[in-house]
């Protein structure tokens, strides 16, 4: 089997966007930074944004590995943010970000929250890239 076919039966088993297996395979080989991700996506003119669509994919992902939440703590606890905010990021939804500085905007500062939102979504984007086997270009 090829690299992108094996790329494609990887995505097909988190079973999101079944439909646009094609664009997520481009979308995650192309897109190293977030930012490219989101340039991808414009090019795709796809509905969600770059943090939707990596946390979809995740939360699925997750399922299947949920060691994954092990190591988000470990690379991220030491931003600033509890251990529990942590996992309570990456269980919230498809919109953690917005999510989270809505619950904690008292709680922490905004550039706390600016800083962790940043990494654990680039985290995410470095996943999701481990588990499709795509190396770095």
């Amino acid at each position: 089997m090829d690299k992108s076919e094996t790329i494609k039966e990887r995505l097909r088993a988190l079973n999101v966007f079944p439909k646009s297996i094609g664009d997520s395979m481009e979308i995650f080989q192309t897109a190293q930074t977030t930012e490219q991700m989101r340039k991808e996506m414009e090019k795709r003119k796809l509905s969600c944004s770059e943090e939707q669509f990596l946390f979809l994919h995740l939360e699925a992902l997750i399922r299947q590995e949920p060691q994954i939440l092990e190591r988000a703590e470990k690379m991220l606890g030491n931003l600033g943010l509890p251990v529990e905010y942590v996992r309570e990021f990456f269980s919230s939804g498809m919109d953690p970000t917005s999510v989270m500085n809505l619950i904690y905007e008292n709680k922490y500062p905004y550039d706390i929250r600016e800083r962790f939102s940043r990494a654990a979504i680039q985290f995410t984007l470095d996943e999701m890239r481990r588990y499709l086997e795509i190396r770095e270009k």
